[in-house]
């Protein structure tokens, strides 16, 4: 399991996990979401996300403006477990948002399909749903922490304590998120605070091209799991289709995502094949003055210069050799050897 992964190589890691969001953009069409399993699997996304909601009424006030409307939105769980096992047929990561207590308990059930839960910001603080998902032994949990403050996330933080597959998602959607709200540097400060994985959800317009550079200063600062919404025809008005890409952007971030990880390397001093080429065209130790059998090397009969002759001894190292005779005549631009040394 990857984001399983992603969580035990906290903080060292350097591997990403990129998850395509379904959220409601198939409006309550089945078909058009068993699509979207086959368009995030040519992503190449390590995992897909549902949303499930099954009790609308178990989740919103009947005042709530399209109350009947999401009634079009719901699947039954027959149909939300053959769709996750659609997505698990296609070798994806099942990350699963329960909306109601209901849907919690299905996924309670059915656990053995899921690979996460996301708890979604605004059913941060429901205890009732909380409760069920905590009932879910070893189970990745993703904490929405989009738009909450420090006490908030302290409080849903407790009610999860005894789980230790906990990442913090930070990101927010305002339909869509302006970049000047997304405020990036929180994230190392989460990760000081807490010393938990992070992840960052992307809600940037569909058409901004600026998108794709948030993940990657996102990546730069120790977020590790992404958040991209998809959709079949980028652009196309459907529910939460601001923020929403197709498959080749995903493809395309995955690359981009995957250069970072190549230039930021790892965290060792030690020197890449590359670096000790490029050190190696440092001066070598040489002889700047003829020098006889026997005779006593001082400073004077020594310089550094560029040679294609490796010296034995590094720039560092002359005075090892001043002191010491030459073991027989050295002619100028003489690379000094142990060799032709003695002790």
């Amino acid at each position: 399991m990857k984001i399983k992964k992603i969580i035990n190589d906290y903080p060292k890691g350097k591997d990403f996990y990129i998850y395509a969001e379904t959220a409601f953009i198939h409006d309550g069409d089945y078909n058009y979401l068993t699509n979207l399993i086959d368009a995030a699997a040519k992503s190449k996304s390590d995992g897909i996300k549902f949303q499930i909601l099954i009790e609308n009424e178990n989740a919103n006030t009947k005042n709530l403006e399209n109350f009947n409307d999401i009634y079009k939105w719901i699947f039954s769980e027959k149909q939300w477990l053959n769709i996750i096992k659609k997505a698990k047929q296609k070798n994806l990561e099942v990350t699963v948002l329960p909306i109601d207590v209901k849907a919690a308990r299905f996924c309670k059930e059915n656990k053995k399909y899921i690979d996460a839960l996301e708890i979604h910001s605004a059913c941060f603080n429901d205890y009732f749903l909380l409760k069920e998902i905590i009932e879910i032994p070893n189970m990745p949990i993703i904490l929405g922490i989009g738009g909450r403050t420090i006490e908030d996330i302290d409080y849903a933080l407790k009610i999860l304590k005894g789980n230790n597959n906990i990442i913090l998602m930070y990101g927010f959607q305002s339909f869509p998120t302006k970049i000047e709200d997304i405020n990036l540097s929180k994230i190392k400060k989460y990760i000081d605070q807490y010393n938990l994985p992070i992840g960052y959800a992307d809600h940037t317009r569909f058409d901004d091209e600026f998108g794709d550079s948030m993940v990657e200063y996102a990546y730069t600062m120790g977020a590790r799991v992404f958040e991209k919404h998809i959709t079949l025809e980028k652009g196309k008005k459907r529910v939460d289709y601001d923020s929403a890409v197709d498959y080749r952007d995903i493809l395309n971030l995955r690359k981009k995502l995957d250069k970072i990880v190549k230039v930021l390397g790892n965290d060792s001093f030690d020197l890449n094949d590359a670096e000790k080429s490029y050190r190696n065209r440092e001066k070598q130790l040489v002889f700047v003055r003829e020098i006889n059998a026997g005779e006593i090397i001082d400073y004077s009969h020594l310089g550094f210069k560029v040679s294609t002759i490796t010296s034995d001894f590094e720039q560092k190292d002359i005075n090892k050799v001043v002191g010491r005779k030459a073991s027989k005549d050295m002619q100028v631009d003489d690379v000094v050897k142990e060799r032709d040394l003695v002790k």
